[in-house]
């Protein structure tokens, strides 16, 4: 982070010359001195006190109340170092170091705030490059404090030094009019507006850069408040004063950190249950509540075929492995078509479709089936690298029916899953067990046939009513065309 030690050099050398007109304006004693007198212990002075301030800096943590600390100080030792020269080297008296104190003051306030609100904005800067939060820091004090107590220091100061200077200017006019000479009341004119002038300028340009810090701050929260809308949560609010401003972005740091947290949740919360099921616990109210609510869907069930041979010829290792990498593909089948993964069971897997309910659920049966026949798809690419490995194929059984169920919290409150149940839930899990006996992989009900678009009936065959286990009463199944099993098988 830049010290600005070049703007602080220019600044000393100008104060150097400011400071050696003033005072022997304002003082007979160091008037008699001149100028070739003045500017040499005033130039000493201020080179001291710039190298404690290098000393300072280098040393310091780079706070905009630090960095003003030092220039206060480094600004004080330098008018200090004059008052001590001019009166042990040339005896002036105390009146004539504390014109000079005076002088020093009133432009090191402007100076010193000025270099502060530098650091101020590099401190910023350097926060939001490295993305790196800061808290408050300094005496909190409020917006309208800091600006009052920066314009009553000035006005006082620069009250002061008119003062000073009206008072020697009208010494000078009485002076010359007791000796019968005509006063250059022009000349008296341009000392007190040249002083005026010049502190205004200083003030002015404090208020300037002031004004360029609160711009600066002010975009980069607006900034990050656009990001948190745009759904990002990388962004954050660099606080460098303790005041509303500074504390409304502690506030919206901690805003983001709370959304980023519970983004990590739902993302964690989402391979555990599914996405839209995160989001809508962690979105509703009661979302942690028990009981549920009646919904029509669909539910597909899978279960893995020759999964104990394959086992047997590889370590538990390698059937996690295994396992792990089945499951990828199921589960991007199921939310490719937007379904819901509802649980695994084993080798085994459970889906809904159709939770969200309306017009957006009518389209349910079609994204089952669509998500069925990429499972299907999916054993090919699957079987082919377990046959590089040396391992037996695997095959698997689907079932899906579409009817009411309940969908929600089941459990106790100290252990929820959120899940469906029901007889529509018993029927796709028998469907699925049906596969075996029909040598069918891909069973779906009546009534999901007739929700069927007119494409994907064009893929099943009637297999007639066929008896389940827990029904009194036999059911029409659909099975998908053996030209179609052997393609995506």
């Amino acid at each position: 982070m830049p010290s600005h030690s070049t703007s602080v050099l220019l600044s000393y050398i100008i104060a150097a010359a400011v400071l050696s007109i003033y005072g022997v304006e304002v003082c007979p004693f160091i008037e008699g001195l001149g100028y070739s007198g003045v500017l040499p212990v005033f130039i000493g002075g201020f080179a001291m006190a710039f190298a404690v301030r290098w000393l300072l800096i280098a040393r310091a943590d780079g706070s905009p109340e630090r960095v003003m600390s030092v220039e206060l100080l480094c600004w004080g030792i330098s008018g200090l170092v004059v008052t001590a020269i001019d009166s042990l080297a040339f005896g002036f008296p105390v009146g004539s170091g504390a014109k000079v104190l005076v002088g020093t003051l009133a432009i090191a306030v402007p100076a010193a705030t000025y270099q502060g609100l530098l650091a101020e904005y590099d401190v910023v800067l350097e926060a939001q490059r490295r993305t790196r939060r800061l808290s408050p820091s300094g005496p909190e004090m409020r917006l309208s404090t800091r600006l009052y107590t920066f314009v009553v220091a000035s006005q006082v100061l620069l009250a002061g030094v008119l003062v000073l200077l009206v008072a020697h200017d009208f010494q000078y006019v009485a002076m010359s009019l007791q000796q019968g000479r005509e006063p250059d009341f022009l000349l008296v004119a341009i000392e007190i507006g040249g002083a005026f002038a010049l502190l205004l300028v200083g003030t002015f340009l404090v208020a300037r850069r002031y004004g360029r810090n609160l711009d600066l701050i002010l975009r980069v929260q607006l900034d990050a408040l656009d990001a948190v809308a745009a759904g990002r949560f990388d962004e954050i609010v660099p606080v460098v004063a303790n005041d509303e401003i500074g504390r409304i972005g502690d506030r919206t740091n901690d805003m983001i950190a709370g959304l980023r947290e519970r983004e990590r949740i739902k993302g964690v919360f989402g391979k555990l249950v599914s996405p839209a099921v995160a989001e809508a616990i962690l979105e509703g109210e009661g979302g942690s509540d028990l009981g549920g609510r009646e919904v029509e869907a669909v539910v597909l069930f899978t279960d893995l075929r020759n999964f104990t041979a394959l086992s047997e010829r590889t370590d538990p290792q390698g059937v996690v492995g295994f396992l792990n990498e089945y499951f990828t593909m199921i589960v991007a089948a199921v939310h490719e078509e937007r379904g819901v993964l509802d649980k695994f069971i084993g080798d085994a897997a459970m889906a809904v479709f159709g939770l969200e309910g309306g017009p957006a659920a009518e389209d349910a049966a079609d994204r089952a089936v669509r998500a069925a026949l990429a499972m299907r798809s999916g054993l090919g690419p699957l079987n082919a690298r377990l046959a590089k490995r040396g391992l037996p194929e695997v095959d698997n059984g689907i079932g899906v029916h579409l009817g009411r169920m309940v969908a929600g919290n089941i459990g106790s409150e100290a252990r929820l899953e959120y899940t469906v149940i029901g007889d529509a839930v018993n029927t796709a899990s028998r469907l699925e067990g049906l596969c075996k006996t029909t040598g069918n992989p891909l069973l779906v009900s009546a009534a999901i046939y007739e929700r069927l678009s007119a494409e994907l009936r064009d893929d099943l065959v009637s297999l007639g009513e066929h008896q389940v286990k827990g029904k009194t009463q036999s059911i029409a199944v659909y099975g998908v065309v053996q030209d179609l099993v052997s393609t995506i098988a």
